[in-house]
């Protein structure tokens, strides 16, 4: 090989251990175990003898740490200048540990163990130490790398995974080819996909395992490592070509970005991961790191992104955003954040209860759920002890058995999901069927309240039904119509105004009940983490609809980012019934029509909607300003509206189309 191409190899297997997240920064110490207690707990055949190095579990494998421990030893042996004392043990530590592997190979039966997880931490130890080793330690773990094969089986994060792995394949063997290839696999798939199938979309959010919301989860990972790549890649002949470089800031700036508050992702992207102790943002903010250092038009945006500190609980974006294909809207202010994910049979409703059985009761994650955040933490690792029939938003038969695994993942029952945005308001609307249950549902988004209706509640089980306003942390102080409330079941006659941690909340229409006190649960329940009983303080507060309703409604409002003494501005439902889900709070109205129908405006403005649509109308002194059009179903290309009065007219609106359906159009009438 000439001289270049080796100096290449040689700058692409510097950065790849620079970027190495699993090199130590400090004392080389992590979870208690310092590289000096790692050397001498080690073996002479270079095991460690805490390590279960059998199949184990199918996530959290304990053979795996046999590698990372490796890995640490040779990250800490990489900087060190050749004089130094301590570089022979940790070289013969790390060339211990290699052979004691490679002459056991254990296999798990997670496929994703043996051909992405311990292919990249091999791949990475070898990185490290690669101008230390004998050729035949490097031999010895192509047969891991190669495992994945053939790589173009696989999709989004799983397909940048084994790419990755294939990049350091082809740098410890100084192979062009393999290196180019891994590369190139990596640039194809960071694009917009067909509609239909897994990676990214058109609205920038991300599938993975399916028609499934996944940003937070596989997303964020994919997001990750397609940065580091690029950053590894740049200045060489890897790099990222400039218009793979726009789409991946796309990606973070436009779709990830509106999904957080603080250091948290948002919980209806998150799939399975929700299971997992301690989830947070954090693959998303080093992902924009890598980013910020890549000369591009926006990077300035993605350094004021990385240089926003996640602690101090704000969002990075002001304003609303729709994701029309995945059915969701994310809704920020200065003060708060606020978001809506509802249920179409275009999409999965979660994720398989993989690697021994994560995320197994999110059987409701997508059934008009509504998420509350002013600091990100509201719900910080609740999860062990939540009741996951009483997510916040959702309207659920609250049936006393066991979540049936078998009904977990499926597909929404109606087409009829999604809504409308402007980009600083909107609505959602979708109608939910889950066993004997169904509603209607709708989510209106203001400037500083959300106001939250149900309609057409039925259901023919004994079950009771509720619709859960929240069920988070409870944090502080509690006021019940001004009266601070102790721990205990209190009741919430319509009308009831509610304040607990800067959230305001007000029953519109209905009465219900709201405890305080403990909750008790295990991370075992939810997923695969600890057996060790949780309990936590819970604020959990429902509108009840009773057993068997027959045609049963809701309406609340929340204002999140207020103090106890904060008013919620007049609210006015339009219309509340099984056909039309309509409310206005000042010069702005929106409305659901989940069939043609008619509304008429406080101000004697009537407006007929000719199809179902989602609907947004900005008022003035003179009439009707704006219109913002959405079909949920995703299914009309146009759609008529009929406006009397001082601004009469007939209009037909052009809906977008193809894998844009669903998205919004906004007209202004002058």
């Amino acid at each position: 090989m000439h001289r270049e191409g080796m100096d290449e190899i040689e700058v692409l297997r510097r950065r790849f251990c620079e970027s190495l997240p699993e090199a130590p920064s400090d004392d080389f110490a992590v979870n208690g175990e310092s590289v000096e207690g790692l050397l001498s707990a080690q073996g002479v055949d270079g095991s460690w003898g805490d390590i279960d190095y059998g199949p184990g579990l199918l996530k959290d494998w304990d053979a795996a740490r046999h590698l990372r421990r490796v890995l640490r030893l040779a990250a800490r042996w990489y900087p060190l200048p050749a004089e130094d004392g301590t570089r022979p043990a940790l070289l013969d530590g790390c060339v211990r540990g290699l052979t004691y592997w490679f002459d056991l190979w254990p296999v798990n039966p997670n496929w994703w163990h043996n051909q992405i997880g311990a292919p990249t931490l091999l791949g990475d130890i070898l990185l490290f130490l690669k101008d230390a080793l004998e050729g035949d330690l490097i031999a010895r773990a192509v047969p891991a790398f190669v495992a994945h094969r053939p790589a173009l089986r696989f999709t989004g994060q799983n397909l940048v995974w084994v790419a990755a792995v294939q990049i350091r394949h082809g740098i410890l063997v100084n192979e062009m080819d393999l290196i180019a290839g891994g590369f190139n696999m990596v640039g194809r798939e960071l694009r917009i996909v067909d509609p239909r199938e897994e990676g990214l979309q058109a609205d920038m959010s991300f599938y993975q395992h399916g028609m499934l919301l996944y940003a937070g989860g596989y997303g964020q990972g994919f997001a990750l490592d397609v940065a580091r790549l690029a950053w590894i890649g740049d200045g060489t002949a890897h790099r990222l070509p400039a218009h793979k470089v726009e789409l991946l800031t796309r990606f973070i700036l436009d779709g990830s970005r509106w999904m957080i508050r603080g250091r948290t992702f948002e919980l209806g992207a998150i799939g399975r991961e929700i299971s997992r102790k301690g989830h947070s943002a954090d693959r998303f903010l080093n992902a924009a790191r890598y980013l910020a250092q890549l000369d591009q038009p926006r990077r300035e945006e993605v350094r004021a992104l990385v240089a926003m500190p996640a602690a101090e609980g704000r969002s990075h974006v002001n304003g609303n955003r729709l994701f029309w294909r995945s059915d969701f809207m994310a809704h920020h202010r200065e003060a708060f954040y606020v978001s809506v994910r509802v249920p179409s049979s275009r999409l999965l409703n979660a994720d398989l209860a993989c690697c021994g059985g994560e995320g197994r009761l999110c059987h409701h994650m997508a059934e008009g759920v509504s998420f509350i955040h002013c600091d990100g933490d509201e719900y910080r690792d609740i999860f062990p002890v939540w009741n996951w029939r009483q997510i916040p938003g959702a309207t659920i038969e609250q049936s006393t058995g066991e979540l049936d695994p078998e009904a977990l993942r499926t597909h929404g029952a109606s087409a009829f999901g999604g809504g409308a945005s402007d980009g600083r308001r909107g609505c959602m609307g979708g109608i939910v069927r889950r066993d004997s249950l169904q509603a209607r549902k709708g989510f209106f988004l203001f400037d500083e309240v959300m106001v939250a209706m149900g309609s057409g509640i039925g259901c023919a089980s004994d079950a009771p039904v509720r619709t859960t306003i929240n069920q988070c942390h409870w944090r502080g102080e509690v006021r019940l119509d001004g009266e601070v409330l102790r721990a205990g079941m209190h009741r919430l006659p319509a009308g009831s105004r509610v304040w607990h941690d800067r959230v305001a909340y007000q029953l519109l229409d209905g009465y219900g009940h709201l405890v305080l006190g403990e909750q008790h649960g295990v991370w075992s329940d939810c997923g695969v983490g600890s057996s060790e009983l949780q309990a936590l303080p819970v604020f959990n507060g429902a509108i009840d609809h009773g057993r068997g309703p027959a045609d049963a409604r809701y309406a609340y409002a929340i204002r999140p980012g207020v103090d106890a003494e904060t008013e919620l501005p007049t609210i006015s439902i339009l219309r509340h019934d099984r056909e039309v889900l309509a409310v206005q709070v000042g010069e702005r109205a929106q409305a659901i029509f989940f069939a043609p129908g008619e509304i008429m405006l406080t101000g004697g403005q009537r407006i007929t909607a000719e199809q179902p649509c989602a609907l947004l109308v900005d008022l003035g002194e003179d009439g009707v300003l704006g219109l913002t059009v959405g079909d949920p179903s995703q299914q009309l290309e146009s759609v008529t509206l009929s406006l009397p009065g001082k601004r009469a007219g007939r209009l037909t609106v052009s809906l977008p189309q193809d894998d844009h359906a669903g998205s919004s159009v906004s007209l202004a009438l002058y």
